[in-house]
């Protein structure tokens, strides 16, 4: 079993609402700069839904 098939592995697990991200260009460790790039997008993508989902309706 490799690297990402160990992952899914214990993603598949989870009972919960997930979404798995790949990035792309990207090792183990996301040093590489496409990889960074699709990490911050990734992260971005989640606070916003979070926000969106849990606070900016309550403090508008």
């Amino acid at each position: 079993m490799d690297g990402y098939q160990s992952q899914q592995a214990v993603f598949d697990r989870l009972n919960c609402s997930k979404d798995m991200k790949l990035l792309k260009g990207a090792g183990h460790f996301p040093i590489e700069k496409e990889g960074l790039v699709h990490l911050e997008r990734y992260c971005v993508e989640f606070l916003e839904e979070c926000l969106a989902r849990h606070c900016v309706s309550g403090f508008q």
